[in-house]
């Protein structure tokens, strides 16, 4: 299984997170991004600097042994600054 986060469809990976079958028969899977890698995530809409915070869109996909890939998993994330250190 693969995954990526882009700011919109047509923009650079911003970043290709870790997926992992954990049980094929049951269809669960596991998507992990560490802490460090959420910090590398940019949280400033540079149209608009006083927003904080900012929308991406994501897949996942998982590809069969013949080859043919298949999107199961696809929507949106807001990351926003972290306001207490």
């Amino acid at each position: 299984a693969r995954g990526q986060v882009r700011k919109t469809y047509q923009d650079p990976v911003v970043y290709p997170f870790e997926c992992s079958i954990i049980d094929p028969s049951q269809g669960r899977l596991k998507i992990y991004m560490s802490a460090s890698d959420t910090a590398s995530i940019p949280t400033i809409d540079n149209a608009n600097p006083m927003h904080k915070g900012n929308t991406y869109v994501f897949d996942v996909e998982i590809e069969a042994p013949n080859g043919k890939v298949t999107r199961i998993l696809e929507g949106q994330i807001f990351v926003d600054p972290e306001v207490t250190k």
